[in-house]
């Protein structure tokens, strides 16, 4: 019969207790956890506390544009261009018909002058034809249907330098009596003493004014030609 020694016995105790604690131990940390997992939601999420809600995600609404449609280019027809009137020709047999007429110019002395009177003479104004010219639109004084008329006439001014030396002149000038009565190319064919009353003559001549000439009720451009004469009173 086997019989347990105290010495075995000694053995047997200790291990006995380990394996106790072991078991203790493992317990307790399993209901450890346990307390732990059941806590710690309550901790996170406290019922006195609201919970916040997540802002709510914005709506993105697309709007799709409609391209513009192009408009339509219409082509409206242009009105047909207007037939320019023709000019009835004037002919050639009644200008050779008209009469031939002279035009004269009486001036008066510039009262603007000082230190003496003067006078200045015209004679009458002499034609042009057209032919020398070469300007088919222009016609000779005699081709009128009446005589050039003056509207508006500036006497020359005396030079002050001829006037104080004493001198004496005259000064013969072409010019064109436009359609529209005005005075256009003014050209200076002769003058006695030269460059003495060209300049005074020029610019007065060009500020004429006459009523149109007229073949067969047309106004046309007419070419004239005088002579102004620079006399010193005594």
């Amino acid at each position: 019969m086997h019989t347990t020694t105290p010495s075995s016995f000694l053995l047997i105790q200790p291990l006995r207790w380990r394996w106790l604690s072991w078991i203790a131990s493992g317990t307790c940390g399993l209901g450890m956890t346990i307390v732990l997992f059941s806590v710690i939601p309550d901790l996170l999420h406290p019922d006195g506390l609201p919970t916040t809600p997540a802002p709510p995600v914005a709506q993105v609404n697309v709007i799709r544009m409609q391209r513009p449609e192009t408009p339509v280019v219409r082509n409206t027809p242009r009105p047909p261009p207007a037939t320019p009137e023709t000019k009835k020709p004037l002919p050639e047999t009644a200008l050779r018909q008209v009469p031939r007429t002279n035009l004269r110019l009486p001036f008066e002395i510039n009262p603007r002058l000082t230190g003496g009177p003067a006078s200045l003479a015209m004679p009458p104004m002499a034609s042009s034809g057209m032919d020398s010219f070469g300007l088919p639109n222009v016609v000779d004084i005699d081709a009128l249907d009446h005589p050039l008329t003056t509207l508006a006439r500036i006497p020359p001014v005396y030079p002050t330098r001829a006037k104080r030396e004493g001198i004496q002149g005259w000064v013969k000038v072409r010019f064109m009596v436009t359609a529209r009565g005005t005075v256009d190319q003014v050209t200076i064919v002769d003058a006695s003493p030269p460059e003495v009353f060209d300049r005074s003559v020029t610019h007065c001549v060009s500020g004429w004014r006459f009523r149109p000439g007229t073949v067969e009720g047309v106004p046309v451009n007419t070419w004239a030609e005088t002579t102004v004469t620079f006399e010193l009173k005594s």
